[in-house]
């Protein structure tokens, strides 16, 4: 399940449109839109899946884990790739339980 709901952000990713929607987060750090909507989409769709397990996103900021469990998500990893259209960015999703990532 966990992977048909990451290949489900393709859509979202392919979209240019979204992808030129750019803000500068510091030096060569970039969020597009297409960051967000990945991030919410999987947030959602995961905790739906499993409402027990917390949500650590690079787009949400700095947060406390006071879960044994967490999501840790990278909703673009490759953001400048995407910018730049060079097709050469993914989706990066890892469960974390008491310290050790078990998938991902």
């Amino acid at each position: 399940k966990i992977i048909s709901l990451v290949t489900k952000t393709q859509g979202l990713i392919k979209n240019r449109e979204m992808a030129a929607h750019v803000k500068e987060k510091g030096l060569a750090d970039y969020v597009t839109q297409v960051d967000i909507a990945v991030q919410n989409f999987l947030k959602k769709e995961l905790f739906a899946l499993a409402p027990d397990i917390q949500f650590l996103g690079e787009e949400t900021g700095l947060q406390e884990i006071k879960a044994d469990s967490f999501w840790i998500l990278d909703p673009v990893d490759g953001t400048t790739n995407l910018m730049h259209d060079y097709q050469h960015s993914v989706v990066s999703l890892a469960l974390c339980r008491q310290g050790d990532i078990i998938m991902g």
